[in-house]
């Protein structure tokens, strides 16, 4: 039985979350996905309260409350009054260099981004 648990967590889980990470990768831009590792501990912290029944501390809640608000600013999910035009830059530009990424592999050229 410890043998299968270990075999599932360093190849099966391993292998399936690498794989949907590159797959993310592909994709999107790192931009877009990087930030998205941070929600690691709040996906563990959620899971280990569904599963296993544990419970957890005010700090445990604060710290992925404040996680999940730093995202949702980074990634500018939430509108706010007053933008600064630099996140609508960011954003042109990722847009821009996904659809050239994606142009470039419909016509066939290999081009590599610095």
């Amino acid at each position: 039985m410890a043998a299968g648990v270990i075999a599932y967590s360093a190849i099966g889980s391993t292998l399936a979350a690498t794989g949907i990470w590159a797959s993310l990768l592909a994709r999107h831009s790192a931009v877009l996905i990087a930030p998205l590792s941070l929600l690691v501990p709040v996906f563990g912290m959620s899971l280990s309260a569904l599963l296993l029944h544990e419970q957890f501390d005010a700090q445990g809640l604060v710290s992925a409350a404040l996680v999940l608000i730093g995202l949702i600013i980074s990634l500018g999910l939430v509108s706010r009054r007053k933008r600064s035009p630099r996140p609508q830059l960011v954003r042109n530009e990722i847009l821009h260099q996904t659809s050239v990424a994606k142009s470039d592999v419909r016509n066939g050229h290999r081009t590599t981004t610095p």
